[in-house]
């Protein structure tokens, strides 16, 4: 097993997943904040929960993206089939893998940049 030293300067925790040790990964997470802190109100929330529930009724359901089967407890995010950056009144619709949805809106990001 390899381990990992801890990005954050001063830090010498070893882990064996590259990217911050637990303690600086929950810093992290604290100081986004909450859902709603971070613009996702109640109903992104109750969206989400609704989804999640329906995935662990019937597991193995294609991504929309990559078309592998999202399973329990694998990382998954709210998706918006038209990108807020098009359309700011977009509501999340879809379960995504969370990799498959955080590359689309770097690209997505990336171009918008690019224009």
């Amino acid at each position: 097993m390899t381990l990992h030293v801890c990005p954050i300067p001063t830090c010498p925790t070893l882990s064996p997943h590259p990217g911050p040790c637990p303690t600086h990964a929950a810093d992290k997470r604290r100081r986004r904040g909450t859902t709603t802190a971070q613009g996702y109100g109640w109903q992104h929330q109750r969206t989400r929960a609704r989804l999640l529930r329906a995935l662990a009724l019937a597991p193995g359901q294609p991504c929309p993206m990559c078309g592998d089967p999202m399973l329990p407890g694998q990382p998954v995010d709210l998706d918006h089939t038209t990108p807020i950056s098009i359309s700011p009144q977009s509501k999340g619709d879809r379960l995504v893998h969370a990799t498959c949805n955080r590359a689309a809106g770097g690209r997505i990001g990336h171009t918008n940049r690019s224009m």
